[in-house]
């Protein structure tokens, strides 16, 4: 298990921030830690050959070997149809080759093609391969038949040949339809792949025009709160200037008074010197 230290700065697994495994099936994980993968070995008596194909590519992606290893003899045991298609799953996932070809081999030992879930489930590659080898099959026995059958009338040679071109017409149009569905399926894919790019550049947009009418806000906001300042500032200037000049032109006056009363003060001494010289 990964390890989870107690510093601070490593909160991986944690209630807060618990750790993500990528690509892997939490259903899977409970299969798999349900064998006690210390204690217990795999058998088909525990699981079925879906969970082991569900846990193998854990087993293979976390080199569990004994697991990974013990999942595929499990797998060999099935020796039916749908066994062999489980072995060429199984060699995909864990890229062996050999497990590729003993799949393979053992589904042309059937003589029968697989119908569109195996196919589907094995893959283009897998399933052509498997088509190959029984037209090739056809191929021969067709061949042998005639072989064989030369002696016979044109009409029974004329009734084999379109027989086996009939089966081979008919794992052609197989072929041709499994081709088909993969490729509607990788366009479908594509076309997800590119709504998803749509829908986050729309997203995107929307996000940047939102954030610049906030921000178309935010500066007229501030403009109009200027102005009010700067018009508050403004009154209050003309007010104390106002009141600069009132109180300005009161001291002059004051200060008129106050002379004309020291002038007429000044007379009257005059005056009252001059009438006491006459006398």
């Amino acid at each position: 298990m990964p390890d989870v230290s107690s510093d601070d700065e490593y909160i991986d697994g944690t209630e807060e921030k618990p750790l993500v495994l990528t690509g892997d099936k939490a259903a899977a994980w409970e299969l798999l830690l349900g064998l006690q993968y210390d204690t217990i070995r795999i058998s088909a008596e525990s699981l079925t050959a879906e969970q082991f194909l569900m846990i193998l590519p854990i087993a293979n992606k976390y080199r569990m070997e004994r697991v990974e290893r013990d999942i595929i003899q499990e797998l060999k045991k099935s020796t039916d149809y749908e066994g062999s298609v489980n072995l060429v799953v199984a060699s995909r996932i864990v890229g062996s080759d050999e497990l590729y070809q003993n799949g393979i081999q053992r589904l042309i030992s059937f003589g029968n093609s697989p119908d569109l879930m195996q196919a589907t489930r094995m893959g283009t590659a897998a399933t052509h391969a498997v088509m190959e080898a029984l037209i090739d099959a056809l191929k021969t026995a067709y061949v042998a038949e005639v072989a064989s059958l030369k002696t016979q009338t044109k009409g029974e040679l004329a009734a084999i040949k379109a027989k086996s071109e009939h089966e081979i017409s008919k794992l052609n149009s197989e072929i041709t339809t499994i081709e088909s569905r993969a490729t509607e399926e990788k366009q479908a894919i594509r076309t997800k792949a590119e709504e998803e790019k749509a829908a986050i550049r729309s997203k995107a947009k929307e996000d940047s025009a939102a954030i610049r009418s906030k921000a178309e806000e935010e500066k007229t906001a501030i403009r109009s709160k200027a102005k009010e300042d700067i018009a508050a500032i403004k009154s209050k200037t003309e007010e104390e200037k106002t009141a600069v000049r009132s109180k300005s032109e009161e001291e002059k006056a004051a200060l008129r008074s106050k002379h004309k009363e020291e002038i007429a003060a000044l007379k009257a001494k005059f005056y009252k010197a001059q009438r006491k010289n006459g006398q």
